[in-house]
């Protein structure tokens, strides 16, 4: 393929390039400066690396194009310096995806570029490591403790002790902290007595004091990544040959140890719903040593939470405490853990002494909150709005000294409403926050789109024997089912005739900043 650049060509002020690359590595990342954005690592035929960013306003062109693995040929792009603390690769530049940035396909890179670089156990012992750039890690656990809840920064987590030898029998003390530990320790459950190889992508390094770690160094190392446990990935096994032998013997378990690795997960499942194998006297039992420690199965599910929550939470009330204000539109499909979001946010500003509104924009809908009340009766809204309106409060009411001592008020199921009732909102120069919810299952056989509003079902029969006439319906419609595979619609014309296309009714500008707003996916 003539004409291509490599990695180490980039140079800062152009934009005309052309390199034939694998992804790595690709993951989502979401800061308040920079809302979400897709990262990910680039590496090309000569295994040279780098980091490549698509910002927030062109995620939705290119996430659909772009996938872990697979090769393209890139062409147009920017690049700029690398810096931060969390540089994922060495490289002095960073690719910046463009609107003209295209990627098209190519003959595909060999599997076995991973771009694997284990780092040297000595480099982080004596701190001679540079902790801004991300790192491998490769080991075969030797000590290893039980999992513990701890609490860090008044918030319970997991919390896994482990000590990694390399084939040079270096040693290096590890924390894992939530889902790594949990992973890691279900792993060593399963393998039993058999010797683990760890791998860790892309990991950060933080070094802190602590006494009692496995063993007890005087220093422990905090490494949060991504991790696997004895991956197929060529460069492990040649990283590992023969001096550990773990390959030969790693991966094979006798039936007597695939006997007790089943019992143990069928005894973890029935933790779940509060019983055990104990109750089973005919059952064999499984063997239980101190690699198969058996956690509180019930206490471990209480505590795998959805992180992306406690985002959303910290970034409401920090601009609630801090007297900022702002905007915040909330979405996401039934069963995402919203109205425990809205619960606890009502909940933690209402115990300081301060006030929370829940409106909604039908009275169908505000009966489904606690002390709601249409958006129309709270704030005087007119019933016909237009882009001059203005709210009908009297200066010095009882109404406007309650709403203007408002810290937070909770709008649910927005873009129902019109665009001029926000507008006549803001007109009275009333600082809001406007919010969509969904609440749970009510039973019915069929009701109205209108009716609907606040259910969060498993299946849903859409019946359009005409199109919707109002903005928002066919939004409000389709998110009232949990998932697409629920979801049926069957639309008709006026001779009763399937049709496959309907007219949607939409205010554009209800939905001009949700790309800059989130419901977090994921984190860095």
């Amino acid at each position: 393929m003539a004409c291509l650049d490599f990695v180490s060509d980039l140079k800062l002020f152009k934009s005309m390039w052309k390199v034939r690359v694998k992804v790595i590595r690709l993951w989502k990342q979401y800061s308040c400066a920079l809302g979400e954005t897709m990262e990910m690592v680039l590496a090309d035929s000569k295994g040279d690396m780098i980091h490549g960013t698509v910002k927030k306003e062109l995620v939705s062109q290119f996430v659909i194009l772009i996938s872990q693995g697979e090769t393209k040929l890139m062409v147009n792009f920017i690049v700029t310096m690398a810096a931060g603390s969390y540089r994922p690769t060495k490289h002095p530049y960073r690719i910046v995806f463009l609107p003209t940035t295209r990627l098209r396909m190519c003959d595909a890179l060999p599997s076995n570029l991973t771009g694997l670089d284990p780092v040297k156990y000595e480099s982080i012992n004596d701190g001679s490591l540079n902790t801004d750039y991300l790192v491998d890690v490769i080991g075969q656990i030797v000590e290893v403790s039980h999992v513990k809840v701890v609490s860090v920064n008044g918030k319970d987590t997991q919390k896994l002790s482990l000590e990694l030898r390399n084939q040079d029998d270096d040693r290096l003390p590890m924390v894992l902290w939530g889902k790594f530990a949990t992973d890691v320790n279900d792993a060593i459950q399963l393998r039993g007595e058999h010797k683990i190889i760890i791998v860790l992508r892309f990991g950060k390094i933080k070094v802190w004091k602590e006494t009692n770690q496995i063993p007890a160094p005087p220093d422990g190392v905090d490494i949060t990544g991504a991790i696997a446990v004895e991956p197929e990935v060529y460069e492990i096994k040649k990283y590992f040959d023969a001096s550990f032998s773990l390959y030969e013997t790693g991966l094979v378990m006798s039936d007597e140890e695939v006997l007790n690795a089943t019992l143990i997960l069928i005894d973890n499942l029935l933790r779940r719903e509060t019983s055990s194998l104990a109750n089973f006297e005919t059952m064999p039992k499984p063997v239980v040593t101190e690699h198969t420690f058996q956690e509180n199965q019930l206490l471990q599910d209480e505590l795998n939470y959805d992180r992306d929550e406690l985002s959303v939470y910290e970034q409401i009330i920090g601009a609630v405490e801090s007297k900022k204000g702002g905007v915040f539109f909330v979405y996401g499909f039934g069963g995402t853990g919203k109205t425990f979001l809205w619960n606890i946010l009502s909940a933690a500003i209402q115990s300081t002494g301060d006030i929370v509104l829940n409106v909604a924009s039908s009275g169908i809908a505000s009966l489904l909150l606690p002390g709601g009340r249409t958006a129309h009766s709270r704030f005087g809204i007119p019933i016909n709005p237009d882009e001059f309106s203005t709210c009908n409060i009297e200066q010095g009411s009882d109404k406007a000294e309650v709403i203007a001592k408002a810290s937070l008020i909770i709008w649910d199921e927005a873009p129902m409403m019109n665009k001029h009732c926000f507008e006549a909102l803001d007109h009275t120069r009333l600082p809001f926050k406007m919010r969509r919810r969904q609440f749970p299952l009510k039973v019915a056989f069929a009701m109205t789109i209108n009716k609907s509003q606040g259910q969060s079902l498993e299946r849903v029969g859409l019946f359009l024997s005409r199109p919707v006439f109002s903005h928002g319906q066919l939004y409000v419609a389709f998110s009232r089912v949990k998932s697409r595979k629920g979801l049926k619609i069957l639309i008709t014309d006026n001779d009763g005739k399937p049709e496959e296309s309907t007219m949607n009714v939409v205010y554009k500008e209800v939905f001009q900043n949700l790309l800059s707003s989130k419901f977090t996916q994921e984190s860095h």
